[in-house]
């Protein structure tokens, strides 16, 4: 039998250590379609992370109350967040942005939609007082506070003056507007078009209030002014190597790339500025602004 020597045993024992793999990057995600959805749709993107910096990657899909709390946890290295959750993030100096995402239209640019039942009453803004309405958390840009902003310059207090109540995710906003259970939604640009291509809505099944035409480059329904798309945010200590090899990586993916296909997105450019969503956060007095 051979017996090491307890010294030996040790120098082994640092040699394997040394040599054990990275932690993984873990990758949050903010799922406004659930956190189903959101594993379906980025799980390929996070392992085609991992590959770029040489680690193995993990995906964690955040239910957007969860986000805050995640956030301080110092093993999340990346977000993929909505433009207001990103300014606050930027501003607090917690993470920084990386890159905007292009939608799979092409643009880089979102919008908040006010959509309601056909048989509602409601076809313009004012006669949403009173109206029961479903809508995203305060933290939702495109399913709240695009409208709320919207809303507020109107004269409508949309803490009074609506019977708000908030889903879990934006798809059962559509949902119950369809079915009746509310008179009023608010949702993110893009979404009724998706879920009329895979045949969970038709055109006839709900309103958009004072609906923009469309325009070149932005065919999508949609309420309200523009606003940022969603953001690749890094932690701001994670390490200038990987931050590098990320955001490089991800400015020259091409729109077919399956990862990006996947994810229903058409590519990443450098992160376009966050004024908008900061000018928000202070109309709604929400943080940073709260105080």
């Amino acid at each position: 039998m051979v017996r090491l020597c307890p010294i030996l045993l040790l120098s082994l024992l640092s040699i394997l250590y040394a040599v054990e793999p990275s932690a993984p990057l873990r990758i949050g995600v903010m799922a406004n379609r659930g956190e189903l959805a959101a594993k379906t749709m980025w799980t390929e993107f996070a392992v085609w992370i991992g590959i770029q910096c040489g680690r193995t990657a993990e995906l964690s899909p955040l239910a957007i109350n969860n986000v805050k709390q995640a956030v301080n946890d110092p093993s999340l290295a990346l977000l993929i967040c909505n433009p207001g959750l990103a300014a606050r993030l930027a501003m607090e100096k917690s993470f920084n942005p990386l890159a905007t995402w292009k939608s799979k239209e092409g643009t880089s640019q979102m919008a908040g939609v006010i959509l309601a039942h056909p048989a509602a009453g409601i076809r313009t803004i004012a006669d949403l007082r009173n109206k029961k309405v479903m809508t995203g958390v305060d933290d939702s840009g495109g399913a709240w506070q695009y409208q709320a902003a919207l809303l507020l310059n109107q004269g409508i207090d949309p803490a009074k003056n609506i019977t708000r109540t908030i889903a879990k995710k934006q798809d059962d906003i559509v949902l119950a507007v369809k079915a009746g259970a509310f008179d009023a939604g608010f949702v993110r640009s893009g979404l009724l078009e998706d879920m009329i291509a895979k045949g969970k809505l038709t055109v006839a099944d709900v309103v958009v209030v004072e609906a923009i035409p469309a325009e070149a480059g932005f065919t999508l329904a949609r309420t309200t002014q523009f606003y940022p798309e969603w953001y690749l945010l890094a932690r701001s200590d994670l390490d200038a190597a990987t931050v590098t090899s990320i955001t490089e990586a991800c400015l020259k993916m091409p729109a077919d790339h399956p990862a990006l296909v996947k994810a229903e997105i058409s590519g990443w450019i450098n992160p376009l500025p966050l004024d908008s969503s900061l000018e928000l956060l202070k109309i709604l007095r929400q943080p940073p602004f709260d105080q």
